[in-house]
């Protein structure tokens, strides 16, 4: 059998923290407040892209 190796990072439980620490963030929001905030949390070097994403082909 091979050897099991210690994670150093744990991919399943950042994306749970991160996910959980969202949904508190967002908890309420109507979905005019949570594009805003989607929004105001991307890079500014991805904002082209992330509006060109929402118009219509």
């Amino acid at each position: 059998m091979a050897n099991k190796l210690e994670k150093d990072f744990d991919a399943v439980a950042s994306m749970r923290e991160i996910r959980d620490r969202i949904s508190k963030e967002t908890e309420g929001m109507n979905f005019e407040e949570f594009q805003k905030y989607i929004e105001a949390k991307i890079p500014e070097k991805y904002q082209k892209m992330y509006q060109d994403s929402k118009q219509p082909k």
